[in-house]
């Protein structure tokens, strides 16, 4: 992987600007569509062009979302601020006519104890491997530890390998999800801190996603948001955003191979730069 730095601290807000829409403002819709949908153009999932669900105003949030990333580069992540990031990512929300969870009184706000949420991460490209079901079970074990029985991740539900294997959250108040939160967000940062070189702070980062991606704090959106994060946190301590293939892998994944997968779409997101790069000197010079 190249471009990874190793005095971050030292970086403007300008420099982290140009960083972090490297891939210019007409191809930045590339870090919030999953690569393998490229091909089919930004309005993907406003269109339904993938065949499953229309959801129309995506690319319009997420677009107001890189433009509220652009100006909070340096801003410490704190549960306040993700929820100001979910107002962003989710401004289309509107029920059934956007094929969402929720309308507007959903977003912003972290999910209930009366929210039954669960996903099911479909094989052969989501298959939840074993490392990852102990580390799931450790971290839910390690909540229930500190907080009481009623706090935790959920469940993961095997049926078979060739099935979908469900992850039913655990069901808490939003009081109770907030401190899970902070929880997570003061190791990630304890990790940054103590971090002396690109590579832990990558894995402080990984951690932070794939915790977040288990924990689910909103009701509906939350895939997107801590997408639209981790690239905020990529950018700020590593080096520029990631284009994820398959974004819901880290959930499936151990930590260490999630943050495999993650040094991979940093290399994915630096070769569609030079492709980007290439095809414009090409057309100039056809000109």
């Amino acid at each position: 992987m190249t471009n990874l730095v190793s005095s971050h601290m030292n970086l403007s807000q300008d420099e982290l600007k140009k960083r972090y829409w490297g891939l210019g403002s007409e191809n930045k819709w590339m870090e919030c569509i999953d690569g393998r949908h490229h091909h089919l153009g930004k309005t993907v999932f406003d269109e339904g062009l993938h065949g499953k669900n229309v959801e129309p105003g995506f690319i319009g949030s997420m677009e107001k979302t890189f433009a509220f990333i652009q100006d909070h580069l340096q801003t410490k992540i704190s549960a306040d601020w993700y929820l100001q990031l979910h107002k962003q990512t989710c401004a289309h929300f509107d029920g059934k006519k956007t094929n969402t969870l929720m309308g507007q009184e959903g977003v912003g706000v972290f999910r209930d104890s009366h929210d039954m949420i669960g996903w099911h991460a479909q094989p052969p490209y989501y298959f939840v491997t074993p490392e990852a079901r102990a580390e799931f079970e450790a971290l839910d074990l390690e909540l229930k530890k500190e907080f009481g029985e009623s706090y935790g991740l959920g469940k993961i539900i095997f049926i078979s390998d060739q099935l979908p294997v469900k992850f039913k959250y655990q069901r808490m108040s939003q009081e109770q999800i907030r401190r899970v939160f902070d929880k997570f967000v003061n190791d990630f940062y304890r990790e940054i801190d103590h971090a002396t070189n690109a590579d832990e702070r990558l894995w402080a980062i990984a951690g932070l996603q794939q915790r977040l991606e288990w924990l689910h704090p909103v009701k509906d959106g939350t895939a997107r948001t801590n997408t639209a994060m981790m690239n905020k946190s990529l950018t700020q301590y590593v080096s520029h955003p990631a284009i994820l293939e398959y974004p819901h892998v880290s959930s499936c994944y151990s930590r260490a191979k999630w943050m495999q997968y993650l040094k991979e779409s940093l290399l994915n997101w630096e070769q569609r730069r030079e492709k980007l790069n290439l095809g414009a000197s090409e057309e100039k010079t056809a000109v």
